[in-house]
């Protein structure tokens, strides 16, 4: 598992590599972005800590994002997750050049 996301560069003046945690600034904002949406919160467990926010780089640029998300009460679950989607992959897109091959969205709770 990588921690940085190597762009493809067609000039001989060297490489370019966008972290993830550059990543996950960028999904963080997708979320906040959505009305009411908030990250969820992260599960302590015996040994480990679950993550609301999970990437993965592969090779060949491939990102495989999963966000945990609280979503308002009053909120329709399927179109608020599509939305995400969309947002998340919208805007790595356009920031880092970069399309997500997997967005998965996991609704942890309502608020």
């Amino acid at each position: 598992m990588s921690d940085y996301l190597v762009i493809n560069n067609y000039s001989s003046g060297g490489t370019l590599k966008i972290s993830r945690k550059a990543i996950a600034e960028i999904v963080e904002k997708s979320v906040e972005n959505l009305t009411g949406a908030n990250l969820g919160k992260g599960k302590k467990r015996l040994l480990t800590v679950d993550q609301p926010l999970r990437i993965v780089l592969g090779k060949e640029g491939k990102i495989k994002i999963s966000v945990d998300v609280t979503l308002p009460k009053d909120s329709k679950v399927k179109e608020a997750c599509l939305a995400l989607q969309k947002e998340i992959a919208t805007n790595l897109s356009m920031m880092i050049e970069a399309v997500p091959t997997e967005i998965h969205v996991h609704v942890a709770g309502l608020s």
